[in-house]
């Protein structure tokens, strides 16, 4: 399965879908993702700066509400674009999302004045 989520600014709250890869358990769904901006830890690698941020985020679906903690590291792209990958893993669920387990990874992309987009792919089961 695969949950995209794209706004015009940076913001908590951000519409998102949920498709799917492959038949399964799940049904194509959509509502808001929520999730605060947790605090910023900043480790360097190899010489480069990489944001690291460890959060959680909810989304609320017409099929049920789905919360994920995730990892993301994010590094400067030049041109105010920055870039980054990370991981997550579902926390529980109600709805469809109910007995749900698995986690993914995820790629993003955002602009410093404008918009973002975000990509998570992965495997769920029921538990």
């Amino acid at each position: 399965m695969a949950i995209t989520s794209q706004a015009g600014t940076t913001t908590p709250v951000s519409p998102f879908v949920l498709t799917l890869l492959e038949t399964g358990l799940l049904k194509r769904d959509s509502g808001t993702a929520t999730g605060a901006l947790p605090p910023e830890r900043v480790v360097i690698r190899e010489g480069q700066s990489v944001s690291v941020y460890d959060g959680v985020s909810t989304l609320r679906g017409k099929r049920g509400t789905l919360v994920m903690r995730y990892h993301s590291e994010y590094v400067d792209a030049g041109n105010g674009y920055h870039v980054g990958t990370g991981t997550w893993k579902v926390v529980r669920g109600t709805g469809q999302y109910a007995g749900i387990a698995g986690g993914g990874r995820s790629g993003d992309v955002w602009l410093e004045r404008g918009p973002w987009s975000s990509r998570n792919e992965g495997l769920l089961t029921l538990r």
